[in-house]
Formats: C-alpha cells, structure tokens, sequence
C-alpha cells in the first residue's frame, strides 16, 4: 500500500492511524494533506488540493472551471482570501480558496482518478476520527476508584439541578400570582376605560336623560343630584349652570317651540351637555364617590 500512495501521491504516505498534530492530520509520521480548522470548520487549502491531484491545468483555471460548472457556492462550499506572496523582485497578491471537507471529497470524485479516489477515502478517515474525538468517552466503571468518583459527581450534578428545579418552581409561582394580580388590576381598569370609549365616541350634546341613565337614576333625581352638589339650579323651569361653571362650555341651551291647544306657540329652553361638560361631570361624581353603573361591581359597590 506505502509503494502505491508513493507512486500515486508524489511519495506521500499510505492511510493508517491518525495522530492530530499541530493542527496537521499526518499517516503514520508522514503528512498526506493538511486539514486546517478555519471558522470552527475543517478546511481544505485548494491549491495543496490540485497539486496532489496531479492536475495538468492551471490553478486558478481549474478551481475557478471547478466552481462555475458544478455550482458551488461561495461562503457555504468554500472561502476566498489574497495571500501575499514575496518573490526576488518583490511581492503579489495569490487568490487562494479554503474549502470545505465536503466540497473537497466531490472534487476528488470529478477528477476520476487513482489519485482522486485515494485522497478521498483519506479525507472519509478525517471526518471519521473527528465524529469519534467530538463523542465524550466514559469512566471506567471497571476502576472502583474513578466509579466512586463519577457516582459522586452525577449525585453532585443532580443535587444542583434538584435546587435549580425548585428555584424555578419557587419563582414560577411567584409569577404566576403576580400575573393572577395584574389580570385583576385589568379586570378593574376595563370598566373606566370602556365608559371614557363612549364618551369619547359621543362628540354631540346629550340631553340629562341619557346622561342620568349611565348612573341608574331616573332625570329627575340626576337633576337634584347636580343640583345639591351646586352645579346647577332652576331658573323658570329650566336648569342652569352656577356662575363658575357657565363660561366653561359645559352645556349649550337649544331653544324648542311648543304649541299650545289654543294655536299659542311658546319658546322653551332645554339644557344640552357638551362631550367636555360630560367629562367634567364624570371627575366631579367620581370624587363624590359616585360612579357610572359600568364601574361598580355586582354589589352595587365602586371600585
């Protein structure tokens, strides 16, 4: 097998056991092709690539007819960087491609050669012996000494879970009731909010009757309410505001024509309530305790 890989791959060594060595995967002491980590990946140098591959093409020919043929894919199949090469008369610039373990084995294949078919199978050992170093090895239970002390540690493991578990149980329950009290206070805010929804929604003047039926209580006793709490009194039969209140555009008074049995035709004047004289009734009553019937409880009781 040695004489093959050293006829086939310009004296490079036959597969064996791995031995991961600076960041080099080498065949038994002696280096088939470098295997490089780049961006937590393993990573293939292109260039290394095609000339173990024995291609008779150009570098940059071969990869860039590789990549446009079979379509692969830039930041996925693989990267590209400059290096900076020095020469006798100066330096330049070389594209090179890292590409990704992948990508790697399909070129192999597309070459349909020894060579191809032998660095791949190389390149299978690789992924092999990374899936085996990244699967955690056990104790050994065989040992009394190392058991005891891996018995040890798995109870100190679950001792430190149990207390996590119940910390989360502890604060979860804390949540919870703090949810159950917020849901409570939205229980409470919905009412108001709703009776300020029509209010807002209602931008004309509203007569008492409708007003005093937000409140349960019939026109006449609203009247009186107002009245007794010295926002309004009766002038000829009709409301109006005190003295304080009537530059405040609190209500609009709307003369209404009646005819009398006889043919007489009288002029009378009904008090209206603005939407800002409504909102002004709605925080005056409010701090009297009094309240529309959509923000009292079933008991009859404000919130």
């Amino acid at each position: 097998m040695k004489d093959f890989l050293e006829k086939n791959l310009n004296d490079a060594p036959m597969l064996g056991a791995f031995v991961n060595q600076s960041d080099e995967i080498k065949v038994e002491g002696f280096e088939l092709i470098k295997v490089e980590e780049r961006d937590g990946k393993q990573a293939i140098n292109a260039r290394e690539l095609h000339q173990k591959l024995g291609s008779k093409q150009e570098f940059a020919h071969w990869i860039r007819n590789r990549i446009e043929k079979y379509g692969f894919v830039e930041n996925q199949d693989f990267s590209s960087f400059d290096n900076f090469v020095k020469r006798e008369k100066g330096s330049s610039v070389r594209k090179e491609y890292a590409l990704s373990l992948d990508m790697a084995k399909e070129l192999c294949m597309i070459e349909n050669n020894e060579k191809g078919r032998t660095i791949r199978k190389y390149f299978i050992e690789v992924e092999k012996k990374s899936r085996m170093q990244s699967i955690p090895s056990l104790p050994d239970f065989t040992n009394p000494a190392i058991a005891a002390r891996a018995w040890a540690d798995q109870f100190e493991k679950n001792q430190v879970l149990t207390l996590e578990n119940k910390q989360q149980k502890e604060e979860l329950a804390k949540a919870s009731q703090e949810i159950v009290g917020l849901s409570a206070q939205i229980t409470t805010m919905k009412p108001k909010t709703t009776y300020f929804d029509v209010m807002m929604k209602n931008k004309s003047t509203s007569v008492i009757t409708s007003m005093a039926q937000d409140y349960g209580m019939s026109p006449q006793a609203f009247n009186k309410l107002l009245h007794e709490h010295g926002i309004q009194h009766k002038v000829s039969d009709q409301w109006v505001l005190y003295r304080q209140y009537l530059d405040k555009g609190y209500v609009n008074s709307e003369p209404v024509t009646i005819t009398h049995n006889d043919g007489k035709q009288t002029i009378k004047y009904n008090t209206k309530w603005t939407q800002k004289g409504r909102f002004f009734l709605y925080e005056f009553l409010k701090e009297k305790g009094i309240l529309p019937l959509i923000e009292r409880n079933n008991n009859g009781e404000t919130h």
